[in-house]
């Protein structure tokens, strides 16, 4: 199984109202079994049209996110 990290980075703007989330940036950085980067890079780009938290926002909140993906070392 592989190792994933991410970091996420959230935009906020707070003009005259309630504060406001206006962007979510998320970086995932994944170290997978051999053979299987294609099928990393392949989830990542459907992951967001299936999951319900993004769903949820992304109507109203700019979602972007990156895959840096490698192979486990051997």
């Amino acid at each position: 199984m592989g190792t994933v990290v991410h970091t996420s980075r959230i935009s906020i703007v707070r003009e005259k109202g309630p504060t406001r989330i206006t962007r979510i940036r998320v970086r995932y950085t994944l170290k997978a079994p051999a053979g299987k980067t294609a099928d990393a890079r392949e989830a990542m780009g459907t992951y967001l049209t299936r999951c319900p938290a993004a769903m949820s926002v992304r109507g109203c909140i700019a979602i972007e996110d990156t895959l840096d993906v490698s192979e486990l070392d051997a």
